[in-house]
């Protein structure tokens, strides 16, 4: 289940499975791992806490270790790719 909530004009909030997300670091973060050119993303690219909270809610798959580097990519069943399209049709 996903909710939108505005708190002050232009921030905007979005609560995915009971969990809160700042409404831009959510959307840079699928967008950055559904629209690239392959389907991995380092964390040095994407906001803090986002993939990790998205990785334990099942929408990112686990993560993988390169050289002391966290690395993200969208499930065998595209969740987070449906994600995002929900989002946008918010």
């Amino acid at each position: 289940m996903i909710s939108k909530q505005i708190r002050m004009v232009p921030k905007t909030y979005y609560i995915v499975d009971g969990v809160e997300f700042d409404g831009n670091e959510l959307l840079e973060t699928l967008e950055s791992i559904t629209c690239g050119y392959d389907s991995w993303v380092s964390s040095l690219s994407l906001p803090d806490e986002c993939p990790d909270k998205l990785a334990k809610l099942g929408y990112l798959q686990s993560k993988l270790y390169y050289y002391e580097d966290v690395v993200y990519s969208d499930t065998e069943d595209k969740k987070a790719k449906a994600l995002l399209d929900e989002l946008i049709n918010l």
